[in-house]
């Protein structure tokens, strides 16, 4: 890939509270009941700004539920050159616990991945965080404080979960603030990344962190080689000039990261 390329830059989807059903009055009811009411309180308005170049503050905890938090927007993730029908949308924000993020994916499953192959072979969504805004030397990673997280597509209830540090397995993620729920054609992944998560004993969040996505597609693209024995269509938020082995991908070259600032 050629020079920095930014997929970040579409217009946001805002997503509305939906609205509850009709009420019925009974006669001997002492209050009447609207017709219609927001089934929750009104969320604040929701930036337009790009995640890549500012993060809002959530101004309460999330919910992990596998729902979008209330107030966020969502943005597309550009798929070029994917040979499948799909669509992708992220939002992202932080708060005083750490970096939140949800995915949607929507597009049809693929034949899955090989028993024995890694994690990324299939269906999958990749979240990379960087806990201080400060890309390492020649875009190695830092660690503690760096890491590369991939969440495979939902297989019944089983969860499959993958860390990376700079291409090097660490071992499954085990997170209790992690969702992942299917959708009617696709699925979605929510999560906070806190400060274990990153290898550090506290993590407070200030003034900026990295981070960057991707999701990979089994039969979306040409085969991959060892040691992947499928086609693997994957795209990324943002990726960086080539460098080092990875051409500029995000999983060795932290330069790739976006930089936001983070809202008070």
């Amino acid at each position: 890939m050629g020079a920095c390329a930014v997929y970040d830059e579409q217009p946001a989807v805002v997503v509305s509270p939906p609205m509850a059903a009709v009420v019925a009055v009974d006669a001997g009811d002492a209050e009447p009941v609207p017709e219609s009411m927001p089934a929750a309180p009104l969320c604040a308005a929701a930036s337009e700004l790009s995640p890549c170049a500012a993060l809002p503050r959530l101004a309460a905890a999330p919910e992990i539920d596998g729902v979008l938090e209330c107030g966020l927007s969502l943005h597309a993730l550009a798929l070029p050159g994917m040979s499948l029908p799909a669509a992708v949308s992220y939002a992202a924000a932080w708060s005083d616990a750490g970096f939140y993020v949800y995915i949607e994916v929507h597009a049809a499953r693929s034949p899955s991945r090989g028993e024995l192959e890694p994690l990324y072979c299939g269906d999958a969504v990749e979240i990379f965080v960087d806990s201080d805004g400060l890309p390492g030397s020649d875009g190695r990673y830092n660690a503690p404080g760096t890491m590369q997280f991939v969440v495979g597509a939902p297989d019944g209830a089983d969860m499959s979960t993958g860390r990376f540090l700079g291409g090097e397995p660490q071992g499954p993620w085990i997170s209790t603030n992690l969702s992942v729920a299917p959708l009617a054609d696709g699925y979605a992944v929510e999560t906070l990344v806190v400060g274990s998560d990153l290898g550090l004993w506290e993590w407070y969040p200030t003034g900026q962190i990295g981070f960057n996505l991707a999701v990979n597609l089994t039969g979306a693209g040409e085969p991959r080689g060892a040691p992947c024995t499928t086609g693997v269509g994957q795209s990324v938020l943002r990726v960086a000039a080539p460098q080092l082995e990875c051409d500029g991908r995000p999983w060795c070259d932290t330069r790739s990261f976006c930089w936001p600032t983070l809202d008070p």
